[in-house]
């Protein structure tokens, strides 16, 4: 059995949660632990972008994809988690695709590039 606060604490983006757990008594009053959840997910494993190839724009979050024939195109994308260092995207990019890290203001959809593949 598990119960929440219900609230998350604007200051710190966190919510107290209690959770009944078996104890063999290694887990004394007033420990503290860091707990790691094993999420199972539905589908697909999301693909992890850096935060520079993240564009937020009007439109939504989208990445800059560039196909076989060294086009870009801005595709819509669908977030999830945000680990810090990369996060999830759920849905518009897949593995394998080449996305532009940093894209600057000035590119345009359809544009021709000369891909130069990070090391």
């Amino acid at each position: 059995m598990a119960r929440t606060s219900q609230s998350i604490d604007t200051n710190t983006r966190t919510l107290l949660v209690e959770v009944d757990l078996k104890n063999d008594g290694r887990i004394l009053p007033g420990m503290y632990a860091t707990v790691i959840f094993d999420l199972q997910r539905g589908g697909q494993t999301p693909v992890l972008l850096p935060a520079n190839a993240l564009v937020i724009r009007l439109a939504g979050p989208q990445a800059v994809v560039v196909d076989n024939n060294n086009v870009v195109h801005f595709r819509s994308i669908v977030l999830g988690r945000d680990l810090g260092t990369a996060t999830e995207v759920v849905s518009g990019v897949k593995a394998g695709d080449v996305v532009v890290l940093s894209p600057g203001d000035t590119v345009t959809d359809g544009a021709k590039v000369q891909p130069q593949m990070q090391q």
